[in-house]
């Protein structure tokens, strides 16, 4: 990830840096034996005085100014390491707010870094010269991110949908379970024996109430054998069958 790249490329650096030191210090002892062996010897201060304190004004110059030389490069290195630490914290706090809100972030980090690297392999063969390229290369990369204002993560998914990265879509969602079918209307019921035998005493009541003298009217059917019908039909035809004798 970014952020690992920019530590592994501190690590490199802080190598680096310390080889650089070693190989600085054994320049500067050669030099100084070079220069002692061709340094003018200072002028006797007994026959030359005025010469030799010439001489030991300019040799005080010279530790003067190397002096100061070495505290500029000490300041610029203490910048350094100051600026790269801010810049860690920086992507850090970057990419887990982006991270919150892209859950692909990283997948789509390690492709832009994939992609760097194949085509840093036409340039660099050797992998390990390639990979110090790539990290040097990242750091660059989000620390003008940052210079620039702008969020390194999203900076570092933007490139790396240039480059071709595209999210995974998302697995469907499982089909809603079918709302189950509305139960059939249920058929009309052949009308209950209890059923039956009130709606007739119900029609028998108010026949024998319009009747002449109030007699019940005759039938051949009986409520019981009405209410003893199960099939609809029959029941219907039965009932016009009673309710006409019934007006006669």
């Amino acid at each position: 990830m970014p952020l690992a790249a920019l530590h592994e490329e501190r690590r490199k650096r802080a190598e680096i840096e310390a080889e650089r030191q070693q190989l600085r210090e054994q320049l500067e002892q050669f030099q100084r034996a070079i220069q002692q062996a061709q340094a003018p010897q200072p002028p006797d201060p007994e026959q030359d005085p005025v010469g030799y304190l010439s001489f030991q004004n300019q040799q005080l110059q010279t530790q003067v100014q190397q002096m100061a030389e070495w505290r500029a490069q000490q300041e610029r290195e203490r910048q350094a390491q100051t600026q790269y630490a801010t810049l860690t914290q920086t992507v850090a706090a970057a990419e887990q707010a982006y991270r919150a809100k892209t859950p692909d972030y990283d997948q789509a980090a390690a492709y832009a870094l994939q992609m760097e690297d194949k085509r840093l392999s036409a340039f660099y063969p050797d992998p390990a010269v390639r990979a110090q390229v790539l990290r040097t290369e990242a750091a660059q990369l989000l620390a003008q991110l940052v210079r620039e204002g702008r969020d390194p993560a999203e900076g570092l998914y933007q490139m790396a949908r240039n480059m071709g990265y595209a999210a995974a879509a998302p697995a469907p969602a499982p089909p809603a379970a079918p709302a189950p079918a509305p139960a059939p209307a249920p058929a009309s019921a052949a009308p209950t024996a209890a059923t039956a035998a009130e709606t007739i005493q119900r029609g028998l009541k108010q026949q024998t109430v319009s009747g002449a003298g109030g007699s019940t009217p005759p039938s051949e059917m009986t409520p019981e054998m009405m209410a003893a019908i199960s099939d609809p039909a029959e029941f219907n035809k039965a009932w016009a069958k009673f309710a006409k004798a019934a007006r006669r």
